[in-house]
């Protein structure tokens, strides 16, 4: 049987639509699946009751609310939990890798006690009671000597339960020190203490802002939970809210930008009445920017400079000296900015007057 060009193609792509049409695609594709679920490696929950459990995701300091999917009392999915006032369902992709800390392969999965010097990275696996032990007998030895209050306690976060437990422990073991990793929280509470002589943290109804002014922190990752601030700004651009970053970035875009906020400010306060706070504030901001823009025409003479010197080592030296004098300039003129923002505080009367005016009462 002679099979020409034309019956080869003919068969071939009457092979694959057939093929395409039948269920085999379906079944291989099938059984890949229910394959690749056997892996040794691929955790495989035991067959049992599904219930959720309600929590809080401490991934992040947002402070979003999990809905976790246990199958006999496994984790076994992170969700978003729906109702919650920071999320309401949803959940950013840090969050939903959670379990990840929990079944993850390269984790530590026992205490580890070192070895060898410091530094050469050699660790030994030791039973759970082992290390008890160990770190009794060391508490013990340094309580008694007198020394509890040399001994610290650093935590990532002090909110939570695990944290209020490690701050009883050190209470009764006779130490103050305990002590959270660095964030932004720090300087949100030690303003609500400077303004209002109290401990807390500030919450902001951005959903419900018409005006958006935003001081040197990013709307997604330096207001508290990504989820929310993403579905915020959705919201402002639907409903054309005005939104002004202001942003310590010593730049010609930077200079437009707060030039371009201050006009947006100055148009507002006209329209809404005369509010001396916030026209002490735009006026300090005025002469912030009113330097940058000196020190940045200073520093571009100074590139100019560079450009002419060639060889002469030691005028490039003195003109690197001067450049990192304005450089430092440049920094007290950042820091002045944070500074402006909490030195005026509006004042009550005046404020709740003009804002009476502005909703026109």
């Amino acid at each position: 049987m002679k099979v020409d060009r034309r019956s080869f193609l003919s068969f071939v792509i009457g092979g694959a639509a057939g093929t395409a049409l039948s269920p085999l695609p379906w079944k291989l594709m099938d059984d890949s699946s229910i394959w690749s679920q056997m892996w040794p490696w691929t955790p495989v929950p035991p067959d049992g009751e599904v219930v959720y459990e309600d929590s809080t995701c401490t991934l992040c300091p947002g402070g979003c609310g999990i809905s976790v999917r246990k199958v006999d009392s496994r984790a076994v999915k992170i969700e978003g939990q729906s109702g919650h006032p920071v999320n309401d369902g949803s959940i950013c992709i840090l969050g939903l890798s959670g379990l990840q800390m929990l079944y993850g392969p390269t984790r530590i999965k026992s205490p580890m006690k070192r070895i060898g010097e410091r530094g050469e990275g050699k660790w030994q696996k030791i039973s759970w009671d082992e290390a008890i032990a160990i770190l009794t007998e060391k508490l013990t030895d340094i309580r008694d000597k007198g020394e509890a209050h040399t001994v610290a306690a650093l935590a990532g976060s002090d909110s939570g339960t695990v944290p209020a437990l490690i701050q009883r422990f050190m209470a009764a073991y006779g130490s103050p020190n305990f002590m959270r990793s660095p964030s932004y929280r720090d300087v949100d509470e030690l303003t609500v203490k400077a303004l209002f002589g109290a401990d807390g943290r500030t919450g902001f109804d951005v959903e419900n802002a018409d005006y958006v002014l935003s001081f040197g922190s990013g709307f997604v990752d330096g207001w508290g939970s990504p989820v929310r601030m993403f579905k915020a700004a959705s919201l402002w651009k639907e409903k054309d809210i005005p939104v002004v970053q202001v942003e310590p970035r010593l730049s010609n875009d930077w200079l437009d930008a707060t030039r371009d906020a201050i006009t947006d400010l100055d148009e507002i306060l006209a329209r809404a009445g005369n509010a001396p706070s916030a026209g002490a504030l735009v006026e300090s901001l005025r002469a912030v920017v009113g330097n940058a823009e000196a020190q940045m025409r200073a520093s571009e003479e100074v590139f100019s400079q560079l450009a002419t010197l060639g060889d002469e080592s030691q005028r490039l030296s003195g003109a690197m000296a001067e450049m990192t004098r304005l450089e430092e300039r440049l920094k007290t003129i950042v820091e002045t900015c944070g500074i402006l923002v909490r030195r005026i505080q509006p004042d009550e009367e005046q404020d709740t007057a003009w804002r009476r005016q502005s909703d026109g009462e």
